[in-house]
């Protein structure tokens, strides 16, 4: 699910936004068949390394992080 925006659609009450469940989504893959490195961080001591190598790189790269549904930002 794209869930950043369904926080946002949440915090402006927006009921019912369509193309928010994209259940089968592959960000990373879809990175790569657009030429962009992608690396895929299970673990949170995989985070360090995968952001440094991306940040140090001259190329655009996507570090793609698993978060919780639901998780509060404030």
């Amino acid at each position: 699910m794209y869930s950043i925006l369904k926080w946002f659609a949440d915090v402006e009450e927006v009921k019912g936004a369509p193309g928010l469940d994209l259940p089968a989504l592959e960000v990373a893959d879809v990175a790569q068949a657009y030429g962009v490195a992608s690396t895929r961080v299970r673990k949170r001591d995989e985070l360090h390394d995968a952001l440094g190598k991306a940040i140090a790189s001259e190329k655009p790269e996507l570090v793609e992080v698993p978060v919780s549904p639901g998780m509060a930002l404030f």
